[in-house]
């Protein structure tokens, strides 16, 4: 039972990760775009935490992990670990194995410290209004 659950598990995880990274190779994120996605921008105007975000996974997808970085720090981090996870699960559904490429715990405790901390100071940045942690 518990093993049938892991393989719709990572199905799911994998074709997630898929559709979400090919539409970072389609969509146009352009900064000057009207369309207003975030929920939080839309209804105060302001910056949210996660602003930047899109444009950066597009631009990793593109190549560029300097503007991506630039677009908001987090983002090639979270980007690498998309990859990383859409690996995984791809490895463990075909196998069947829930303990395919399973990564030491001290590293993913040690990737989620680095994107946490980053991401908290980018949202001091964005909160105090000071300029972009890359520019």
């Amino acid at each position: 039972m518990y093993a049938q659950a892991a393989t719709q598990w990572n199905r799911w995880v994998f074709l997630a990760l898929t559709a979400l990274w090919v539409l970072t190779f389609i969509y146009e994120a352009t900064p000057l775009s009207q369309t207003k996605w975030c929920m939080w921008r839309a209804l105060t105007d302001l910056n949210c935490a996660g602003c930047g975000l899109t444009r950066s996974f597009c631009a990793m997808s593109n190549g560029d992990p300097l503007l991506a970085a630039h677009h908001h720090p987090a983002g090639p981090l979270l980007y690498i670990g998309m990859v990383v996870g859409w690996l995984q699960a791809g490895v463990r559904w075909r196998r069947r194995d829930d303990g395919a490429l399973q990564l030491p715990g001290r590293i993913v405790i040690g990737y989620w410290g680095v994107v946490i901390t980053v991401f908290a100071v980018n949202l001091v940045y964005v909160m105090l209004g000071w300029p972009d942690l890359t520019s």
